[in-house]
């Protein structure tokens, strides 16, 4: 039986993977979780995803990034490790790297590296460097890995291609990046678990990139669909290449960087069946429209 370690499993697309390697047969699943997170003081939403690994019968070691003989503790017995930290905790992932190469045992390592292809923009964010530092580091430790991105979440549907907006415009007014034609790659994160828990056990991608790259659209297609969805017309604001502002939006709309670059290989072909049973684009907004006309009564 393969074990496995998952550290960060509270975050956004943490639970999402503990979920989906919680019902894959012949694996062992453990959560590595913070100390402060078991507490009574830890925040209600964090309780509650800690109350949900209880119920899934998943083993919970206690431990940090920060803490590396936690980490060693936390790795006994362990086959392959999934970092699934937030971008903040990007570079406290070098304590766990260090203790995977002086464990030895580790047969594969999956960084939190879900996003786009960081080296097409090393200094596009703050976290980049950050990435590459870690995905470095893999290779120069010979440490067996498997490097997984994802480019955008279906949650940037929600702005209708900007991240962080919780829902479309009130107003009915919607940004329309560059000449608006530039496709991003977008996956919705119940996919990108199940990519996942296949992906890590797939021999075929043992030291390998692999894109989860199931779906695409430019911003304009998005704003498309979804005014055929509601019935109603957006605005468009164009906003023009030099106008943009944030790092991640010019990089999916403008640059084009969210996409599958050419060592990376395609999860969509090592996995057609689900490919075939992913969410797309179209069935994510129209599942976001029902819910806000819900929400709406």
């Amino acid at each position: 039986m393969t074990t496995l370690l998952l550290v960060g499993a509270t975050g956004f697309l943490g639970i999402e993977l503990l979920k989906t390697f919680a019902s894959v047969p012949h694996k062992k699943i453990i959560a590595l979780v913070r100390p402060e997170t078991l507490s009574a003081d830890a925040p209600l939403a964090k309780q509650a995803r800690v109350l949900l690994i209880r119920d899934l019968g998943v083993e919970i070691r206690t431990g940090s990034l920060e803490d590396k003989s936690s980490l060693v503790e936390a790795l006994r017995g362990i086959d392959v490790v999934i970092s699934a930290v937030g971008q903040r905790d990007t570079l406290a992932q070098v304590n766990l790297v260090q203790v995977i190469a002086e464990v030895g045992t580790v047969k594969r390592f999956v960084p939190s590296d879900f996003g786009y292809d960081s080296r097409l923009d090393p200094e596009g964010t703050v976290y980049s460097a950050m990435k590459l530092q870690i995905n470095d580091s893999l290779v120069a430790l010979s440490i067996p890995h498997t490097i997984i991105s994802t480019c955008a979440f279906m949650t940037w549907l929600n702005g209708l291609g900007e991240p962080g907006r919780p829902h479309p415009n009130a107003d009915r007014t919607a940004n329309v990046y560059g000449n608006g034609q530039t496709k991003a790659l977008l996956n919705d994160v119940t996919d990108v678990a199940r990519y996942c828990a296949r992906i890590v056990f797939d021999p075929r991608t043992l030291n390998r990139r692999v894109m989860c790259d199931g779906h695409e659209a430019t911003v304009e297609e998005v704003v498309a669909k979804w005014e055929w969805i509601t019935e109603k017309e957006m605005l468009r604001k164009h906003v023009s290449a030099k106008e943009v502002e944030k790092r991640l939006v010019r990089a999916a709309w403008i640059r084009g960087d969210f996409r599958r670059t050419e060592d990376y290989l395609s999860a969509s072909e090592l996995y057609p069946d689900i490919a075939a049973r992913s969410v797309s684009v179209e069935r994510y907004l129209e599942e976001m429209h029902a819910r806000l006309e819900r929400e709406r009564r």
